[in-house]
């Protein structure tokens, strides 16, 4: 049994600092992180630092003492290659998972061997410039417990053939002071087919070896009825099968196995969040600690797209709110809501697909979507005049009126406290005006295109 709480503060554009607390059955834990964008294009930061005071011993260690962690990563990238480093230090022992599922969700959660005091880590990410080939390499050392040392050296290079056809290959090897220096390597091929793919893999690991074939795709490619599935067998004779179900507020996840000795295990999870902010309250799938709030009430139900993607990632709900996830920190994100169903004379003068969005990790972005609402309004005056009737003058546009007297606004917010009403008479120009004031909360309340009787005209 365990229960947390966490907030965060934005220090400015820049910065973030962040709290929480966890409290459990076997320890508490207590830590602070920050979020920064460093200056230029230097790259940004996350770091955080926990203590935990366990309340129960832990093999090996046999003892409750305190125990602190400090971790840290930094992010530089160009258009040809991406740096990422990271380092972590434990003092007198392991910490658990859930200090940093804790402090940086779920999604970034790292588990450490239990007898780990320290360990670092650097990962370099790239492509190769005017081709489709890309490479990286990681380094990670460790000191356990009880002070022997480990180093893990790897490199990975993959990349396109003709007929969507891809391939990949890594090394690695592991020189420890406990165990003799382990090699493993691996080669792999996949292929696409439409909206699914194939792969075949080969893994030799310390004399050990292990072919898997792997089938995955889409069922349905619905944003709102998204199906996946995930298939795999080995020549040992085990076979995985995944299969994940999302809609617009939830995702369903089914996973079975069955082992080499014939065993059967499976489980079956559903995943949502429920999001509150600005007044309103809307469902969606799981969100991270960077989302954005989408706020739309003229285009309810309207999809929503990242970037240029021909496929929505999600919709607004029948109060045109949304909110979506999976938000970089610091880098710009683009979205955009679909007019193409929108009621007749809806329109959105600034619809998110120029906005730049750049959102601090924890923070929530109310992006405001601001929509027309036309309304016709329906004058009261002599119907021998109406037939002459040039137009309608409201606040600073002249907009025609109809035979029957009425006139259609595109939106509310361009009408003044008074309607003015012009017709010819002859070789006379007439007018006259129409307070509004009486039917201001008529309206402000109709309905998109809703027909109002606004009175006569005087």
């Amino acid at each position: 049994v365990a229960a947390g709480v966490g907030g965060r503060y934005g220090i400015n554009y820049d910065a973030t600092v962040g709290a929480a607390m966890l409290l459990s059955t076997d320890s508490a834990t207590a830590g602070v992180d920050l979020t920064a964008r460093l200056p230029g294009r230097i790259g940004s930061f996350v770091g955080d630092i926990a203590i935990q005071q366990p309340f129960v011993s832990f093999e090996p260690l046999g003892d409750s003492s305190l125990r602190m962690t400090m971790r840290g990563n930094y992010v530089w990238s160009s258009r040809f290659a991406s740096l990422q480093l990271a380092g972590l230090i434990n003092h007198n022992g392991g910490i658990l998972a859930p200090i940093s599922q804790a402090l940086n969700g779920a999604g970034n959660a790292e588990f450490l061997v239990l007898t780990t005091r320290e360990r670092a880590s650097a990962r370099i990410n790239g492509r190769f410039p005017g081709s489709s080939i890309y490479f990286g390499a990681d380094a990670v050392y460790s000191r356990l417990s009880d002070n022997s040392r480990a180093v893990t050296l790897g490199a990975r290079v993959g990349g396109g053939l003709p007929y969507s056809i891809g391939w990949n290959a890594f090394v690695q090897t592991t020189e420890s002071s406990r165990l003799p220096r382990s090699w493993s390597f691996g080669l792999g091929i996949n292929k696409a087919f439409g909206t699914s793919s194939a792969s075949l893999n080969y893994q030799h690991s310390d004399g050990q070896q292990r072919i898997t074939a792997t089938a995955a795709g889409n069922l349905s490619d619905r944003f709102d009825r998204d199906t996946r599935y995930d298939v795999r067998i080995d020549d040992s004779g085990a076979i995985g099968l995944a299969v994940a179900r999302d809609f617009v507020g939830t995702a369903i996840d089914v996973r079975g196995s069955l082992s080499q000795s014939g065993e059967l295990a499976g489980f079956v999870t559903a995943r949502g969040s429920i999001v509150a902010g600005g007044g309103h309250v809307t469902t969606s799938r799981d969100i991270g600690d960077t989302y954005v709030m989408l706020v739309a009430p003229p285009l309810e139900h309207a999809p929503v797209f990242r970037t240029a993607a021909e496929k929505p990632y999600t919709a607004l709900d029948g109060d045109g709110v949304a909110a979506l996830s999976n938000f970089q920190p610091y880098r710009s994100n683009q979205l955009r809501i679909s007019t193409e169903n929108a009621n007749l004379g809806v329109e959105v003068p600034q619809n998110v697909l120029n906005e730049r969005l750049q959102p601090h990790s924890g923070y929530i972005v109310d992006v405001a979507v601001k929509a027309s609402k036309p309304v016709r309004l329906v004058a009261n005056y002599p119907a021998a005049s109406r037939a002459w009737t040039r137009f309608a003058l409201t606040g600073p546009v002249n907009v025609p009126v109809e035979s029957d007297g009425s006139f259609y606004v595109e939106s509310r917010e361009l009408l003044d406290d008074a309607v003015t009403i012009i017709w010819n008479d002859g070789t006379d120009t007439r007018r006259c005006s129409i307070d509004l004031a009486p039917f201001a909360r008529d309206i402000a309340d109709a309905a998109i295109n809703a027909t109002l009787q606004i009175g006569d005209c005087k």
